[in-house]
């Protein structure tokens, strides 16, 4: 859900950017879908080791890979003939309506018991380490 949400402010954020008209208010809508497109990478990378753990590396590496196509996407659209607050606006836009298909993914009650075990032991380890200076 986190992801699927991020992702959609990215778009929409990028949207904003796109209709700005003077430049503090462009670095600040700027600043904003910056924001969210690191919020969404970081959700993205979170959710690599519950596609497959026994093949982390080649799954992230995929993951990365995807990215380019973004950036494919919108050398196509820069390198056409609208202006580029438009080639912006229909990148958000694309972003937006993509984001919808993050809704749909769902892992096994199973996996996610397993990832709720995982991170629950994890977090005793690391509140019952004591801390520095003790």
């Amino acid at each position: 859900m986190l992801l699927g949400a991020t992702i959609f402010a990215e778009g929409l954020a990028l949207m904003l950017f796109s209709q700005m008209g003077t430049l503090a208010l462009a670095i600040g809508a700027m600043m904003l879908t910056g924001l969210f497109i690191k919020m969404s990478n970081g959700a993205t990378y979170a959710l690599v080791p519950f596609v497959n753990k026994r093949a982390l590396g080649a799954v992230a590496g995929i993951v990365g890979a995807g990215g380019n196509v973004g950036s494919v996407m919108a050398g196509f659209l820069f390198k056409g003939s609208m202006p580029w607050t438009q080639a912006l606006f229909v990148l958000g836009a694309a972003i937006t309506a993509v984001s919808v298909l993050v809704f749909l993914v769902r892992f096994s009650e199973g996996e996610e018991q397993v990832a709720r075990e995982e991170i629950a032991r994890l977090t005793a380890n690391v509140n019952a380490a004591p801390a520095m200076g003790d």
